[in-house]
């Protein structure tokens, strides 16, 4: 396979138009991530008040701009702030499972604990699950709904719900930013002012958190944009199945190409990497097509427009680079040209030559 990509240029040319376009996947998730995170967490508003749609919707871009707006710190200081508000959300999350589950349900209480689910995030969607099978009409708004000891505890769970959100939001971005930094270093995005936001040294800087302002103002926009049309998470959520979906199963084909290429890895063990994994994304993605025009469309579009944008942009310096190379003199004519000056320097002299 790799002396057939060697020596196919439409080869080259496909497997370049698959890494864009997965590349420009994860661009897009990184405008609905923000959106359908946040948009989900304010929800919790209407659970307990009598908000309208649209305050939630305000809220939600309020809180989506203060997210890009501080990205010019960098990532590690933004970090230090985000740290313990996943760790008290955690925290959050293990309490109400546990009390959902011995109060709904104590026999999924005993096989969590058991056989499978010591992770926090198992024992939420247990406890919600215990919580669903009393209150199954209830299912929209699960998590908040299942929500224990008052309202008290209901709004501390809301504040740090929000502000998981956004952290869950911020490494998005900034896996956006490390994304387009590097298609730059490769020519296939425009070039764009890059803030190195960490002290690293040279050769650490392709792999160092930095900040794209240019970057960020689109996606920010975007992310707005994306609320406003979409206006709840019900919506949003197709467009966001679809994007998540495809990005599995593309990325799923690049690393077993990767096992095979550069991994040398044995061919029927990267076989049988693909067929499982890819067999279980490809039937999410498969899933998720029924909601291409319910939505699903929007996430198709931005990866589209960048797509585009990547291809037109590598094609353009590859001719461009075609081009300089093909009008540079071979080491022969130069020798040539040489030669021909040392002899007019001989015969003529030096004030001929100079004119």
């Amino acid at each position: 396979m790799k002396q057939y990509l060697a020596t196919r240029a439409g080869a080259q040319v496909s497997l370049l138009c698959l890494v864009l376009f997965m590349t420009s996947m994860v661009l897009g998730d990184g405008v609905l991530t923000p959106a359908q995170l946040v948009l989900g967490a304010v929800y919790g508003l209407q659970v307990k008040t009598s908000v309208s749609q649209g305050v939630v919707v305000g809220i939600a871009c309020a809180i989506v701009v203060m997210i890009f707006m501080i990205q010019s710190f960098g990532t590690g200081r933004i970090g230090v702030l985000f740290a313990p508000i996943v760790l008290i959300y955690f925290l959050c999350n293990l309490i109400i499972a546990i009390t959902n589950m011995t109060r709904y349900n104590p026999r999924i209480f005993k096989l969590s604990f058991l056989g499978i689910a010591y992770p926090v995030l198992i024992l939420t969607y247990l406890g919600q699950a215990a919580w669903l099978t009393q209150f199954p009409d209830q299912v929209s708004s699960t998590f908040y709904a299942s929500i224990p000891y008052g309202d008290g505890f209901y709004w501390f769970v809301f504040v740090f719900a929000t502000a998981a959100a956004c952290v869950a939001s911020q490494a998005m971005i900034s896996a956006a930013f490390s994304i387009v930094k590097q298609s730059i270093t490769l020519g296939c995005f425009p070039q764009l002012t890059i803030h190195h936001v960490s002290k690293k040294v040279i050769s650490e800087l392709l792999w160092a958190p930095s900040h794209i302002p240019e970057v960020n103002y689109v996606m920010m926009v975007l992310t707005v944009v994306t609320i406003a049309i979409f206006k709840t998470t019900i919506q949003l959520g197709n467009a966001y199945g679809v994007a998540v979906s495809s990005m599995l199963f593309g990325t799923t084909l690049l690393i077993y190409l990767v096992m095979l290429m550069i991994w040398e890895t044995n061919f029927f063990l990267a076989t049988a990497f693909f067929i499982g994994f890819g067999f279980i994304d490809m039937v999410f993605t498969t899933a998720n097509l029924n909601k291409v025009p319910r939505g699903g469309w929007f996430a198709l579009a931005i990866a589209g427009s960048v797509f585009l944008l990547s291809y037109l942009w590598w094609w353009g310096t590859s001719t461009k680079l075609k081009g300089v190379v093909a009008a540079q003199a071979s080491p022969a004519e130069l020798l040539s040209v040489r030669t021909c000056l040392h002899r007019c320097s001989e015969d003529a002299g030096p004030s001929h030559l100079w004119s």
